[in-house]
């Protein structure tokens, strides 16, 4: 898929959100809830912060923000699972959306946030014998 092609499932005709930008900012909140320590024991299994993380290789993997980025190997078991994803989602977030004080106030600033570069599959194109590429670098 190629940019256009993705921001028609982004936006519809009248500016409101799609499912695939909803899903987005969904995966935003719960990182911001582990971030906060509000989160699910789910989600703080999965979503980890780089202090919680006791790796050798953890001061290349982790981004500034604390969450812990493991590397990868796969695409499917790697660059698209959601422990993966999540950190990758997070850093996209501009910081004033990330500052906020509560789950309330998160929510209601995210709504309105569209990530500049979507990092999912879905907005990537796929070329035969090479694989998906990112249009984006």
């Amino acid at each position: 898929m190629n940019e256009q092609h993705c921001g028609m499932y982004m936006k519809t005709m009248d500016g409101s959100v799609k499912i695939h930008h909803k899903n987005i900012q969904a995966m935003a909140l719960e990182m911001f809830k582990v971030k906060n320590g509000t989160g699910t024991s789910i989600t703080n299994n999965i979503f980890k912060m780089r202090d919680e993380v006791d790796r050798p290789d953890t001061r290349f993997s982790s981004n500034s923000n604390g969450f812990y980025i493991p590397h990868i190997n796969t695409v499917h078991y790697g660059e698209d699972s959601l422990r993966y994803f999540g950190p990758k989602i997070w850093n996209l977030i501009p910081a004033e959306i990330k500052q906020k004080a509560t789950n309330a106030g998160f929510k209601e600033a995210i709504k309105s946030w569209s990530p500049p570069i979507c990092p999912c599959r879905l907005c990537r194109n796929y070329i035969g014998g090479v694989g998906y590429i990112n249009n984006n670098v």
